[in-house]
């Protein structure tokens, strides 16, 4: 299994809540489809952030299926009524478990 942890920062808190509660709820049976699970999704009020951690299947392309997902309907469909000039910034990021902790 591959992970990549994603941190989107949001203009204001409310932009951030409703990104969070809202649209990743929407991502997660979306996001299956190429190939992307979900494990976990943190709010962090306070900076205006939503960070995600996303599972990929050992040896995936996890730029082409991000980029993938991103061009696809589905994505769209999920963001719908949310105004994409909210996000000011998305950092993704691929990170490796640690095996001990099995």
């Amino acid at each position: 299994m591959q992970y990549e942890l994603r941190t989107y920062t949001l203009s204001d808190e409310a932009s951030a809540e409703t990104y969070f509660r809202v649209h990743w709820e929407r991502h997660i049976g979306s996001l299956s489809k190429y190939g992307i699970g979900v494990d976990h999704v943190f709010l962090n009020k306070a900076n205006h952030q939503v960070i995600a951690i996303c599972t990929y299947p050992d040896g995936s392309d996890i730029q082409a299926a991000d980029e993938a997902y991103m061009h696809s309907p589905e994505f769209h469909s999920d963001m719908e009524g949310f105004p994409m000039d909210s996000i000011v910034s998305v950092e993704p990021c691929i990170v490796e478990s640690a095996d001990f902790l099995k």
